[in-house]
């Protein structure tokens, strides 16, 4: 969730009324977007641009009517490419797991507000070159996110799920011997965005 989508789906398996199971499995795909420039005098250069690839399956089961709960892993593949005149990158990969939950609001002629919440745990793997040789951190890292939404069905299978929603996400460097920073050298970093998530519903009933 980068706050720049381009493509995503979801295919969901499940009524909502208590005792089903749901799947979910959501995925986007994201390049060139959101590149980082730099202007000296009256020239602009482009610094860096990157592609982002995710994959998300969650599965759920309907604790109560329209509360699916359960646990969801996120899995992320990235690569970050300098145009400064050199050939440095970074690239990467993450994954995260956590509890997740929907609740729908009520069923209004097959339109269904809902609001989704999850908080996970992880671990990210980055690959770099910066001129001086390649080197690799491995990291720990969280997230969580929380957004209002909907789903649409335009009949007994098939709807249209949508949500705008809060992101963050902090990664917490680790030093050279794989412990967490301490002191004067603790580092992490942190992001917070607003992103849009557009999918296909698909419902399979009992």
């Amino acid at each position: 969730m980068t706050g720049a989508l381009i493509f995503s789906t979801l295919f969901s398996f499940a009524q909502t009324e208590k005792g089903n199971f749901l799947l979910i499995g959501t995925t986007s795909l994201n390049a060139d977007i959101g590149k980082v420039k730099t202007k000296t005098g009256g020239t602009t250069n482009d610094n860096y641009k990157y592609w982002d690839i995710n994959f998300n399956p969650y599965i759920g089961y309907t604790v109560i009517d329209n509360l699916p709960i359960g646990i969801y892993l996120g899995v992320d593949f990235y690569k970050n490419t300098y145009h400064d005149g050199s050939d440095h990158y970074d690239r990467g990969a993450s994954m995260t797991v956590g509890p997740f939950a929907r609740y729908y609001f009520a069923n209004l002629n097959g339109f269904m507000p809902m609001v989704e919440a999850a908080i996970g745990y992880g671990f990210n793997n980055t690959k770099s070159d910066y001129g001086t040789g390649a080197h690799t951190d491995k990291n720990t890292m969280w997230e969580c996110w929380v957004a209002p939404g909907f789903t649409y069905f335009f009949n007994d299978r098939v709807g249209l799920d949508g949500m705008i929603g809060y992101y963050h996400q902090t990664i917490n460097y680790k030093d050279q011997a794989g412990k967490r920073a301490q002191s004067d050298s603790d580092v992490s970093d942190r992001d917070n965005d607003i992103f849009v998530y557009i999918g296909v519903v698909v419902k399979l009933s009992k």
